[in-house]
């Protein structure tokens, strides 16, 4: 599958296995019908590269983040819907949504880790590394995620 921007940078993939979602560069998300191998469609919002994605554990959901230092979530089923955007200090190089619950672990240029739930007060700034959070992804039950940065180290 080709693309137009200089790099992609992260991809999901739905949970029926159809679709593929890149994180691009430009600052596109392109969906791609893995079957008949077309793009079908583009997520437009982040103004600087898209450098991470996770989609929720309904598939209803895409969450993506940016260079632009912010956070979208987007509504898988309609077509460029974005439902809201959060912005952090720091450029967002990983993240991670809860498949349980409504927590969202963001992993930063920063060295830090934010875990926040949309429509709660509590936001919560971890300093689990020396250096950027490169990645970062909940378990399956949802109890504990694992990161890893520059630093060497794989936390969880």
């Amino acid at each position: 599958l080709n693309y137009s921007a200089q790099a992609c940078y992260a991809i999901a993939v739905s949970q029926d296995g159809k679709l593929s979602f890149s994180c691009q560069s430009d600052g596109i998300i392109s969906v791609w019908d893995l079957h008949n191998q077309t793009q079908v469609r583009q997520f437009q919002g982040h103004t600087d590269g898209a450098s991470c994605v996770d989609i929720t554990s309904d598939g209803n959901q895409l969450w993506t983040g940016g260079l632009d230092k912010t956070v979208r979530c987007w509504d898988i089923r309609e077509n460029n819907q974005q439902t809201s955007q959060y912005n952090f200090s720091s450029q967002i190089f990983s993240l991670g949504k809860c498949p349980t619950d409504d927590w969202v672990a963001v992993g930063m240029e920063s060295d830090a880790v934010e875990v926040f739930a949309p429509g709660r007060p509590e936001r919560y700034q971890l300093r689990l590394h020396d250096s950027c959070v490169l990645s970062l992804k909940f378990a399956h039950s949802g109890a504990w995620f694992a990161s890893t940065g520059k630093d060497y180290w794989l936390n969880a």
